[in-house]
Order: structure tokens, then C-alpha cells, then sequence
């Protein structure tokens, strides 16, 4: 039987998006290395092997460009906790460690995506549309983590007291051990003391059903 290639049509749409997606890629490796403020398209072209005008015919500036790396990193945090929650559904034997390694497992970040993210709401401070584009982002990771936290305290026979605050601490527990995580020069020891801040926050914030 011949081979049915696809369509030229499809080819092209898939090359644009191929595109695109090494043009993400090489802004994330760029900004992280030298800072939005100090990136140029050329360096990202050049990350990416890509001609300006490869560049132009996705992206109008560099800013469009920031803006869409963070969009894309903030759903890839969405999809990790979705898949952290399908993973709890799975385990007939949920513990508590289980329960708490998929928490951090959906909210993980690497150094590039810290130093970006890091530099995003450093910049949002001052300019109001990246502070509503990260306060969308934020709400939207809020909303999918409130789901999988649930879910997680329902299978351990718990329930929150109220699971506003118990995500609300949850987050805050997140933000305000990133840093250790992702700098400090023993990080397993770092994740250890975050997952057992995690755990009290769950225990604490919880109580059994049965």
C-alpha cells in the first residue's frame, strides 16, 4: 500500500509550531542566563539556529516573546499538578510522603524558570499588564492546585478546615522555600525540611474523617 503523506498544509502548520516551541525553548535559555533586560532577539536566534526573520513571522518583539514563555511555563506548572492528581487517583496506598511528593513534584521548577519567573514578577511590580498577565497565570495554578490538594486530604481521610487557606499556606510554604531548593548547595537536604513544612501545613490544616 503507498504511503499517504500528510497533507503540505499540516506540514506547515507542524514546522510553525516546531518554530515556535525552539523559539521558547532558546528565550528560556536566554533569559535565564542574561536577563530579559540584557537579551537580544539575536541571541535567541541564535540559541534556537533561527533567522530574525524566522523570528518575526512568530513573534512581533522580544516582549510578546517574554510574555509567552511565561504563559507557556505557567501552564506546564498546570499540567504537572494534573498529572500529579491523576497519579493520587492511582495509588490505592496513598500516604502522606506520597501525598507530599506529588504536591512538589506539580510545583517543581528548575534554576532557569526560577531566575525568569523570578525576574517577571520583579518587573511586574512596575508594569501593570505583566502584573495582570502573572496574576491570571497565578490564579489559574491556584485553582488547578486547589484541586489536586483536595483530592490528596479526601484519599488520606482527611478534610480541610477550609481549603482556601490550606492551598493559600500550601503556596506560601512553595514561595518561600524555592530559593533553598533551587541554590542552596545541598538542595536534597533543602527538599527534605520543605516536604516536612508541607506535611504540617497538610496535617495542620486538616482534620480526619476517618
Amino acid at each position: 500500500m503507498a504511503r499517504m503523506d500528510p497533507p503540505v498544509g499540516d506540514l506547515a502548520v507542524r514546522r510553525k509550531a516546531n518554530t515556535r516551541q525552539r523559539l521558547l525553548d532558546a528565550a528560556l535559555a536566554v533569559f535565564a542566563e542574561r536577563g530579559f533586560g540584557q537579551a537580544t532577539v539575536q541571541q535567541v536566534c541564535a540559541a534556537a539556529d533561527f533567522t530574525r526573520g524566522a523570528f518575526y513571522s512568530n513573534f512581533s518583539s522580544l516582549d510578546e516573546l517574554y510574555l509567552e514563555v511565561w504563559r507557556r511555563e505557567s501552564d506546564r506548572i498546570i499540567e504537572r499538578l494534573k498529572a500529579a492528581g491523576d497519579r493520587v487517583v492511582a495509588n490505592a496506598k496513598l500516604s502522606l510522603d506520597d501525598a507530599i511528593a506529588q504536591i512538589d513534584a506539580g510545583l517543581s521548577q528548575d534554576m532557569d524558570w526560577f531566575r525568569v519567573s523570578t525576574e517577571f514578577t520583579v518587573l511586574a511590580t512596575r508594569r501593570p499588564e505583566l502584573w495582570h498577565v502573572r496574576d491570571l497565570s497565578e490564579r489559574a495554578i491556584m485553582s488547578a492546585l486547589q484541586t489536586v490538594v483536595d483530592g490528596i486530604v479526601t484519599r488520606l481521610g482527611r478534610q480541610p478546615n477550609d481549603l482556601d487557606e490550606l492551598c493559600s499556606a500550601v503556596w506560601a510554604v512553595h514561595d518561600g522555600t524555592l530559593v533553598q531548593c533551587v541554590t542552596k548547595s545541598d538542595p536534597a537536604t533543602a527538599r527534605h525540611r520543605r516536604a516536612k513544612l508541607l506535611a504540617t501545613v497538610v496535617t495542620s490544616y486538616t482534620t480526619v474523617t476517618s
